[in-house]
């Protein structure tokens, strides 16, 4: 067993990728023991699998996700405001 299975799903991510999961319906909430949300997916880049373009949930594209951390990273640092980045 590897030492991050000591720690909850929540210590290992990062605020960024929770927050994903953050002002959706009920779906999107992850269980505590596995990390993944009702779709069996999680908040953060996994490159290893496919994405599935008009399914009601995905796992987030490289590209997608990169810009959403970039836009994050903007608004925590007070670079940008939620008005700016949706004009």
């Amino acid at each position: 067993m590897d030492t991050q299975s000591d720690t909850s799903f929540t210590q290992q991510l990062t605020s960024f990728p929770l927050i994903l999961t953050e002002g959706g319906d009920d779906r999107l909430g992850l269980n505590e023991k596995t990390g993944v949300n009702k779709y069996f997916c999680k908040p953060d880049l996994q490159p290893e699998l496919n994405f599935r373009g008009s399914c009601t949930c995905n796992i987030p594209s490289v590209l997608g996700y990169e810009a959403a951390e970039r836009s994050y990273e903007m608004l925590k640092q007070g670079e940008t405001t939620i008005d700016t980045l949706m004009s």
